[in-house]
C-alpha cells in the first residue's frame, strides 16, 4: 500500500514509543483523504527516509512525513516538485489535521530536497512549524515583565510566534557572535539574546568535517574566553546544545552524546543541580535570573 509501512531497517527508534505522534491506519487513511497521497509514516533519520521514499516520491509527488523523535514530525519534498510557499502551505494543512485528529507533537519540520538519484539526494531548505503548547520562558519573560529578547540565528525559525522582540539572521558563527557583543551595548532595562552557532551543527556536523568542527571549536573556545573575561555586574553567559552532532559518526544524522553546560556570571555564584540537568534546567535558570523563581537553581 501507498506509503503504509514501517521498515525496521530505516529507524534505531520504535514506534511504540510513538503512540501519540504517529497516526494510526484509521488517522494515516483520514489524513489521506483529506489531504492526498502521503509517503512514509517511519520513524527514522531524514537520510535513511530519503533513500528508502525519494524517487517514489518524484515520481507521484506524494509529500513523505516521517518522525525523527515522539513529538516532532517532518515533511520533505523535493524541490522540482513543491516550492518552498507550497511546502509550508501543506505542511500547515497537515499540522493542523494531525491537531483536529489529536496527534500531538512540538513542531513539523517541514524540508525540501535535491538530486536526482538516491546516493544524490541533499536536503537544501527548511523551516519549522511550532505548536506553542505552553507559554516557553522567553516568551513569559517578553510579556509579563517587559524583557527585550532577541534571537539570532537558526533559533528563530523554532520558536512560538510572539516569543522574541525580534530577531536578526546570519551567515556564520563569527557574525552571529558579532550580533551578541554589539547587544551588550544595549539599553534594554532587561535583555535575553539567544544565539544559534549553526556552523557546528549544519556545516561541520550534518557535513561530517571533523577538521573543520575542530578549527571551529578552537576558534570558539578563544572567543568564549575574550567574552566572558569582561562580563559586566549583571550579565550572565550560557553555553549549551540541544545534541550532539559528532563529524566522525557515519551517516550524516544527529548522534547521541551528553552536551555541554556551561554557566559564566559576572555578580554570582549560580549553583545547577549535580544530575539531571536538561534544557528546562536552562529555562529554569533564565527565569530565575530574571525573578522568576522555580525552585531548580538557586543563586
Amino acid at each position: 500500500m501507498l506509503g503504509n509501512l514501517y521498515d525496521e531497517r530505516l529507524s534505531t527508534l520504535h514506534l511504540d514509543d510513538f503512540s501519540r505522534s504517529v497516526p494510526d491506519g484509521a488517522a494515516r487513511a483520514e489524513l489521506r483523504r483529506r489531504l492526498g497521497a502521503i509517503l512514509g509514516f517511519v520513524a527514522g533519520t531524514g537520510e535513511k527516509v530519503l533513500r528508502a521514499f525519494g524517487e517514489q516520491h518524484l515520481v507521484i509527488g506524494a509529500p513523505i512525513v516521517y518522525f525523527s523523535s515522539p513529538r516532532v514530525a517532518q515533511v520533505a519534498m523535493h524541490v522540482n516538485r513543491f516550492s518552498a510557499h507550497e511546502a509550508w502551505a501543506w505542511a500547515t494543512r497537515y499540522g493542523a489535521t494531525l491537531d483536529a485528529l489529536g496527534y500531538t507533537f512540538d513542531r513539523i519540520i517541514v524540508r525540501r530536497f535535491e538530486g536526482a538519484a538516491t546516493d544524490r539526494f541533499v536536503r537544501v531548505w527548511r523551516r519549522d512549524l511550532t505548536r506553542p503548547l505552553r507559554p516557553s520562558i522567553i516568551g513569559h519573560l517578553r510579556r509579563a515583565r517587559g524583557t527585550t529578547t532577541v534571537g539570532v540565528g537558526k533559533v528563530a525559525n523554532l520558536a512560538h510566534d510572539g516569543d522574541f522582540s525580534w530577531t536578526a539572521s546570519c551567515a556564520s558563527n563569527d557574525e552571529a557572535l558579532s550580533i551578541v557583543e554589539e547587544l551588550r551595548s544595549s539599553d534594554a532595562r532587561s535583555l535575553v539574546v539567544i544565539a544559534t552557532l549553526d556552523d557546528f551543527d549544519a556545516i561541520h556536523g550534518h557535513g561530517r568535517d571533523p577538521s573543520g568542527f575542530a578549527r571551529a571549536l578552537t576558534r570558539f573556545d578563544v572567543q568564549v574566553r575574550d567574552f566572558v573575561s569582561g562580563l559586566g555586574e549583571f550579565e550572565t553567559v550560557i553555553v549549551t546544545a540541544d545534541h550532539g552532532n559528532d563529524p566522525t559518526a557515519p551517516g550524516h544524522g544527529h548522534s547521541r552524546e551528553y552536551v555541554p553546560l556551561l554557566v559564566f556570571s559576572g555578580d554570582r555564584r549560580i549553583d545547577l543541580p549535580a544530575e539531571g540537568s536538561s534544557l528546562t534546567t536552562v529555562a529554569s535558570l533564565i527565569g530565575h535570573l530574571h525573578g522568576e523563581r522555580t525552585g531548580q537553581v538557586t543563586t
